[in-house]
């Protein structure tokens, strides 16, 4: 299982949210590092990884590797863990906010409420058909719409041939080629997933599940390379990972370490 966690600041500025945390982070004793220069830095035995999104809806979120240190950045934050113990947390200057407080500005109170407490909601049979393990209604529209009145398993067949022509491509990398077809590994129909995607819902947030951190890193490291030299030569895999993040330049990476 593919492990998910963004956060979501309430900005449009992107430059400045990359800033503040770039600077909160060296104030408290990481140094910046670039891993995506001609020559790799040196290593750090703790090290915070960040991408920060284009804006969106008036939200920019922050593509994780793992849950950064707790900054006191003057933004409201609103944290995603799908597999944490809480699925959304809110922040105001570093600290933790009562989430109806801080988001009903944002949309009706009455929509979060139903998206914090509510139960587990009861899944149709086509959410709970799934291609791949991904499930049907993650997957994009006309998509959906060609597995309509399709028995699953002859959907799955399908998945299966495909990911073995992928893997073909791949040098026989298997797991290279299940995750260039998924749009996520993560599990949106649990508890925790159902519940992020109606908070999702209510803000309006577009864009907010996919790509994840992996995805945009390395077509992040790939793109810079082109764009250092377009001739650069692409490797197996290398094409794939590029078009799945087209646009991996328009976010801003945040690397800092310490020992």
């Amino acid at each position: 299982m593919t492990p998910w966690f963004s956060l979501f600041c309430r900005s449009d500025d992107q430059a400045s949210v990359a800033a503040l945390w770039r600077d909160q982070l060296t104030a408290s004793g990481y140094a910046a590092f670039n891993p995506f220069g001609l020559l790799p830095g040196r290593t750090y035995r703790h090290a915070v990884r960040l991408f920060v999104a284009p804006p969106r809806s008036g939200w920019i979120r922050v593509l994780a590797e793992t849950p950064p240190p707790l900054m006191p950045l003057p933004l409201l934050i609103l944290a995603c863990d799908l597999d944490g113990a809480s699925p959304f947390t809110v922040f105001q200057n570093g600290a933790p906010i009562d989430l109806l407080t801080a988001l009903e500005y944002y949309t009706d109170r009455a929509c979060l409420e139903r998206a914090l407490n509510a139960p587990t909601l009861t899944l149709t049979e086509s959410e709970r058909a799934a291609v791949g393990d991904i499930p049907l209604d993650l997957l994009p529209a006309d998509v959906r719409q060609m597995a309509a009145g399709i028995d699953p398993r002859q959907v799955g067949s399908l998945f299966e041939r495909l990911s073995a022509s992928m893997q073909g491509k791949l040098g026989g990398d298997a797991g290279a080629a299940g995750d260039l077809l998924k749009t996520a590994g993560a599990d949106w129909n649990s508890a925790s997933g159902q519940r992020i995607r109606a908070l999702m819902a209510c803000l309006r947030i577009d864009g907010w599940r996919d790509p994840d951190f992996v995805r945009v890193r390395d077509a992040y490291a790939l793109h810079e390379r082109r764009r250092r030299n377009p001739n650069a030569t692409l490797y197996p895999g290398d094409a794939e990972a590029m078009s799945a993040v087209p646009d991996a330049l328009a976010y801003i990476p945040v690397y800092a370490g310490r020992d």
